[in-house]
């Protein structure tokens, strides 16, 4: 009784941040120098969306809120 959503292609040298606030999901980002590059998400469609537009947008993104499970995905659009 899963949702597993993913978007983007992760890159061999990326950094893997894991979003795990939520006992039933969880988010893990790919994260390279230049911005995120994918995201796969378990019963958290509310980050896949906001992940999939980071992706899309290609900047760089603050890691340390990136780790952060009290900061929601969309605020760092």
């Amino acid at each position: 009784d899963a949702r597993l959503q993913m978007a983007g292609l992760p890159q061999p040298a990326d950094e893997l941040v894991i979003r795990d606030g939520d006992p039933n999901a969880l988010t893990v980002l790919s994260v390279g120098p230049r911005g995120l590059n994918a995201i796969q998400a378990i019963n958290a469609p509310r980050d896949y969306m906001a992940g999939r537009k980071l992706i899309a947008l290609g900047s760089a993104v603050d890691r340390d809120r990136l780790m952060d499970p009290g900061t929601s995905l969309k605020e760092l659009l």
